[in-house]
């Protein structure tokens, strides 16, 4: 096909030479043959005049002396030129014109003309002819008058001879160009142009771009070759990127599906219109337990439970959510061929595949999950239950234990108001000191319960620094007396007068360190050093609280250890110091809670050092220490109490302290029988135990606050008086409406504070 094409063009190429050539020709010859003609029509018309301008100047004497032989010589002379046929010569006269002379060139019997002024007729040789006629002057007057025949046929002649011989001449042209443009258009162009059709050929045939076409030169068809060469460079080079991209791809999809069919988790190819099932891996066989056949082509109806939150329809909402909001994860029940249900965890995603509009759908069987997060939820109720009925547990034991303790303790505060030997005040002591020790006790396990169990609250409140250090003084002050140490706290001048913090919770670090250091130090000193620090970030104020002793020091081996809950530096039976080993423990987890450090630096035999840093947040001097002073300096006003307690021994006590310290105190049981005396008299205060029989505090104190037939009464000072101790106790009577807190065992100074505080 390519050869006919390729000879289709040769010839049609040669052709539309030769018309070309032809038509050059043709119109060539015809300018040729029109500007010769003009010429000759121009020279005989010329020479016609000239002839004209001959008779009009030499027949005018000849015709004036009337000499006919001379004219007729003159006409001899004129007609000899071949285009003249015939003249005749006019006298004008006085009776008008007449011929002097009428000669022509031939006569013959079939062509005649017949002058103008005779009837006798003059032959010619043919009808074409040209009168060309003038008058004759002589001296300004006109005395004759000529007419001239003559015809242009000699020229047409010449003409017809011309035609034919250009016209063979330019068929010769036009050949003899057309051959040599034929050979040339052969050698330059048709003989390129079966190369590079039959190069196409051999491309076409055999898609072989590795071939190259040999043609050199500049022309076009060089220019040509060398780009269809580029190209077949260019299309192999895409041809070799192409193979190794098909390669890589056919690698890559070896790869994915190798990837897809290993997935231990169900993969579903979903057409997004139709919501078919287009492909699967092999996992989904033996989750679904169904072959490839049984899930192709199927719809979701096919694997989901009939249940109205879990069916098909449902499964497609979730599909179009993947669509408009991007990939969704849920979990979905799921059926089995044999119509077993079970949990999947589904991953959807919409992607366009080939094409189409498709959604990826992993499905992981997650039923064995689902049954351990069932156990497990079970499992953390029954350990948050056990975890309330332990907390539970804990406040019954501590009010439970609170409340002899605070028996005890009211006795032997009620005994050393009585006169007694040397002998029975070393015994009081003795005997409030055991309790102390034991209401420490009990608190550190509450404490390390609250910690452990992330109920530790840590509260901010503006307090002194100053009056931090005084109580610590004042605390440990008689106890360094007794064992003969020297107790010195000192404070940079530098450190402002208030911070912001938990003032009880810092006390209660505050108190186990120089505790501890008083405690395992028999001789020298005791100190605590409180300077400022560097703020760190996000905080106003760090403070570093140095406590030095001179003691017995702690074993390297045995300082890692302890901030642990229950250890001791001399856990052995012959130690020489008690204790629970719970105080440091309470202090790590106390001061973590606070965002604060601490450090033990120890020699054994040498002492020990604790360094403690905690950041505080600036104030203002807010806190109005009033009540601390009148309570140490100044009396406090005899009050009428109502005392509600069930526990006869802590009823007791507590009567006759306040009494010994000149209030009137009017005792009640349970909670009515404080809205019924509340109703008769009236009262500065109110001390209310919480756990009582008939009607318990919180209900009492609810009722006087809300009731209208108290009147003002409503508004009496209430003082928890409870053995209720644990974290959030206080904040949650307070929130009932009771003004004050005291937790038992009570201190009599304690109680004497609370009241200075609230009768102000």
């Amino acid at each position: 096909m390519l050869d006919s094409i390729s000879k289709h063009i040769a010839y049609k190429t040669i052709l539309g030479i030769a018309v070309c050539i032809g038509i050059f020709s043709i119109i060539s010859a015809s300018v040729i043959y029109l500007s010769y003609k003009n010429k000759l029509f121009d020279d005989y018309y010329q020479e016609v005049q000239r002839i004209l301008q001959i008779i009009e100047g030499s027949y005018a004497i000849h015709i004036w002396n009337i000499q006919p032989e001379s004219i007729r010589s003159l006409n001899e002379t004129v007609l000899s030129a071949g285009q003249y046929m015939a003249i005749t010569i006019f006298d004008k006269g006085p009776e008008g014109s007449f011929i002097i002379n009428a000669s022509t060139q031939k006569k013959d019997d079939h062509d005649q003309i017949i002058f103008t002024h005779t009837d006798e007729p003059i032959i010619i040789e043919n009808g074409y002819v040209n009168v060309s006629s003038g008058y004759i002057y002589y001296h300004d007057q006109v005395i004759g008058k000529y007419e001239l025949y003559h015809t242009d046929e000699h020229i047409y002649e010449h003409l017809n001879s011309i035609v034919y011989t250009f016209f063979m001449f330019f068929i010769t042209l036009t050949l003899g160009i057309t051959i040599i443009l034929s050979v040339l258009l052969n050698i330059f162009v048709i003989q390129k142009i079966y190369s590079l059709v039959n190069f196409a050929k051999d491309i076409a045939g055999g898609g072989r771009y590795n071939q190259r076409i040999s043609l050199y030169g500049n022309d076009e068809f060089s220019v040509l070759a060398r780009s269809i060469n580029d190209m077949l460079e260019q299309i192999e080079f895409k041809d070799r990127e192409k193979d190794e991209a098909g390669r890589k791809l056919s690698q890559s999809e070896s790869y994915l599906k190798s990837i897809f069919d290993a997935s231990p988790d169900a993969i579903l190819i979903l057409e997004a219109k139709k919501g078919i099932i287009i492909d699967v891996n092999k996992s989904a066989f033996s989750i679904f337990h169904s072959d490839r056949d049984e899930l192709v082509g199927k719809d979701l109806r096919l694997i989901s439970s009939d249940e109205p939150r879990y069916d098909a329809m449902e499964a497609y909402a979730w599909l179009g959510k993947a669509r408009v909001e991007g990939p969704q994860r849920f979990e979905w029940l799921s059926k089995k061929a044999d119509g077993t249900v079970f949990w999947t965890e589904i991953h959807a995603r919409y992607a366009q595949i080939r094409g189409k509009d498709c959604f990826i759908v992993l499905a992981r069987d997650i039923t064995e999950r689902k049954q351990i997060e069932k156990d497990l939820v079970h499992a953390k109720e029954q350990a948050e239950a056990a975890n309330r009925a332990k907390s539970q547990f804990l406040a019954n034991m501590s009010h439970e234990i609170r409340t002899p303790i605070n028996g005890i303790m009211g006795m032997m505060q009620l005994l050393q108001t009585t006169r007694l030997d040397n002998e029975q005040e070393h015994y009081v002591d003795l005997t409030l000191t055991s309790a102390d020790r034991l209401t420490n006790l009990l608190s550190d396990i509450l404490d390390l319960s609250r910690v452990e169990a992330g109920k530790m609250l840590i509260r901010e409140e503006n307090f002194s620094i100053m009056e931090l250090k005084d109580s610590v003084a004042d605390l440990f002050k008689v106890t360094a007396e007794q064992k003969g140490l020297a107790l010195q706290l000192t404070m940079d001048p530098g450190l402002p007068e208030m911070v912001s913090g938990d003032p009880i919770r810092v006390r209660q670090v505050l108190f186990n360190l120089v505790g501890n250091a008083i405690k395992y130090t028999d001789q020298g000193r005791v100190s605590m050093d409180i300077t400022p620090l560097t703020p760190k970030k996000g905080h106003d104020l760090r403070i570093l609280f140095t406590i030095s002793d001179t003691g017995t020091g702690i074993p390297e081996d045995m300082q890692e250890y302890l901030f642990q809950p229950f250890v001791q530096a001399d856990g052995s039976n012959t130690r020489n110091y008690q204790g629970a080993g719970l105080g440091l423990a309470i202090v790590r987890r106390l001061v973590e809670l606070m965002r604060g450090h601490i450090a033990i630096e120890s020699e054994e035999g040498h002492g020990t050092n604790v360094f403690l840093v905690l950041p505080f947040k600036l104030t203002e001097k807010t806190a109005d220490t009033k009540n601390e002073q009148a309570a140490k300096g100044h009396d406090i006003p005899k009050l009428k109490i109502l005392l509600a307690e069930d526990d006869f021994t802590s009823l007791l006590a507590t009567q006759k302290l306040l009494e010994r310290k000149g209030h009137t105190v009017t005792l009640a049981q349970d909670g009515q029988q404080v809205l019924d005396l509340l109703r008769e008299k009236n009262f500065d205060c109110i001390l209310m135990d919480v756990q009582m029989p008939v009607m318990d505090g919180v209900e009492a104190t609810k009722i006087i606050r809300s009731s209208n037939d108290f009147g003002s009464k409503k508004d009496t000072p209430i003082i928890a008086l409870t053995a209720h101790a644990m974290d959030g106790d206080r904040e949650k009577f307070l929130a009932k409406g009771m003004n004050d807190y005291i937790s038992k065992p009570v201190r009599m100074e304690d109680l004497e504070k609370t009241l200075s505080r609230i009768t102000e």
